[in-house]
């Protein structure tokens, strides 16, 4: 299916986001997971697999997923674009009313995600927070919390996280046309959501923290995109 037109408007539904580099050993299990959470889902849904450049069989694994279920769909990326490139780039193949970023690296549990998932509606923007945060490294924590805490000060919110599965009103995001791709696309268009005057909802939900050699999220480059959204978000907000 086509994505609507800007002039067009979107049927009730959820769309899942998936982006995935390199996860050939977790993203099958995301894909059960969101699966299984979607099943009995009380209206449209689908899912979007974006492969952001992946050199292992991460493609492979989506294509197969896709043949075996009509509701998934995917997007390869010839060249790394980056967490939130990938997530933008499943955002321009949105077909449903609301969307979610789910990353590909198998974090969540259905349960977990059917408990997110079933808050769509009660607010415009549902923002999640994780209740087991123990389950992650200590310098993961010390730097999410610090990020956190950061974002708080600068704007005002007092939001308990900005990085989780964020539900979204999919043409509101669209219509930010937000240039970060990085890292920290999500806190911006958080921000910018918010200041637009879309009322919100905070949910808890649990982590299933995967022990591997490293996180996509610690890398340099990540830090440098957030220091960028950071300053254009100030620059935005405060019209310096």
């Amino acid at each position: 299916m086509s994505p609507p037109s800007d002039n067009q408007s979107l049927p009730d539904g959820l769309s899942v986001i998936v982006p995935a580099l390199n996860e050939q050993e977790y993203i099958a299990g995301a894909i059960s997971n969101i699966s299984g959470a979607l099943e009995g889902f009380d209206a449209s849904w689908e899912i979007i697999l974006v492969d952001d450049g992946s050199v292992d069989d991460t493609g492979r694994i989506m294509d197969e997923a896709s043949r075996d279920n009509p509701r998934i769909r995917v997007i390869h990326n010839q060249k790394n674009q980056g967490f939130g490139g990938a997530f933008l780039k499943g955002l321009d193949q949105a077909t449903l009313g609301s969307c979610v970023m789910v990353p590909g690296d198998d974090s969540f549990d259905a349960d977990s995600l059917r408990s997110l998932f079933s808050r769509r509606g009660r607010a415009s923007v549902v923002i999640p927070y994780f209740t087991n945060t123990e389950s992650r490294p200590m310098l993961r924590r010390a730097i999410s919390r610090s990020y956190t805490f950061m974002m708080n000060a600068f704007f005002g919110y007092g939001l308990p996280y900005y990085n989780g599965p964020v539900i979204y009103p999919t043409r509101a995001v669209r219509d930010l046309m937000v240039p970060c791709s990085g890292f920290g696309y999500q806190a911006e268009i958080v921000i910018r959501l918010l200041r637009s005057g879309l009322d919100f909802e905070c949910v808890g939900m649990r982590l299933c923290e995967r022990k591997r050699a490293g996180s996509h999220a610690l890398k340099l480059r990540n830090f440098i995109d957030i220091s960028r959204c950071l300053v254009r978000l100030w620059f935005h907000e405060h019209r310096i």
